[in-house]
Formats: C-alpha cells, structure tokens, sequence
C-alpha cells in the first residue's frame, strides 16, 4: 500500500530501490535528450524548408527584377534610338535648307552673268596656259 513502512529514509512512504531510481533517471534522461534532439531536429528541417522558400522567393524577385530591366532597358534603347535618327533627319533637313539658301544666295539675277564671266575668263587662261605648254 502506498504508506508501508519501509527500512531506509522512506519517512512513511514506499519509495523505490536505488538502482532502479537511477536507473528511471537515466532511461528518463535518454527520452529527454531523444525528445531534444528529435525537437532540435524539427527545428532544423523547418529552418531549412523556411530558407529554401526564402531562396525561391528572392530568385523570383531577381528573375522579375532582371526581366522588368531588360524590358525597361530595351524600351530606352528604343527611345535612345527613335531620338537619333529623329536627329539626324533634322540635321539633314538643316544641311539641305543651307544648301538652297547658298543657292539662292549665290545664283540670283546679279551674279549669274558675273560667274558667267568669270568661268569663261577661267576657260581662256586655261586653253592659253595649255597652248603656252605645247
């Protein structure tokens, strides 16, 4: 019954054998440091499940990042590109406006027949320098 009167330090109450409190305390202590590191290892597997979705989630950010890149960068290249050839048709448009401003400038009325005399002044030295030379 639970209050025999045992030999030993029992005080009144039935208490177990040394060996056998040992050996409860050690199969105890194999089922904590079991039940420790079974915990410990769950921990470890969620850590390592929690990381490995940590990781896929940041590759999928970097792939969205870098695609949203290309696709910006390209855009800007297009503009870049629209934007030059926008500038040279304008140079060319200025350079062809000089062009006839210059003729219009160069051949009016007045100077016509002053050029006129000029290039055959410029024909009969010519013709005489060639003569001169045979």
């Amino acid at each position: 019954s639970f209050c025999d009167v045992r030999p030993g330090l029992s005080f009144g109450y039935r208490t177990a054998s040394l060996p056998q409190v040992i050996g409860e305390r050690v199969t105890k202590a194999r089922y904590l440091r079991a039940e420790v590191s079974r915990i410990e290892r769950e921990r470890l597997e969620e850590a390592v499940r929690l990381e490995g979705a940590r990781v896929e989630a940041l590759d999928a950010l970097g792939r969205l990042v870098h695609e949203f890149k290309l696709k910006e960068q390209a855009r800007r290249d297009d503009t870049v590109l629209s934007e030059a050839v926008a500038h040279s048709q304008a140079l060319v448009f200025k350079v062809a406006k000089l062009r006839d401003e210059l003729r219009k400038d160069t051949y009016d009325r007045n100077t016509v027949p002053a050029l006129n005399a000029v290039r055959n002044i410029l024909c009969e030295e010519a013709s005489r320098a060639i003569a001169e030379t045979e």
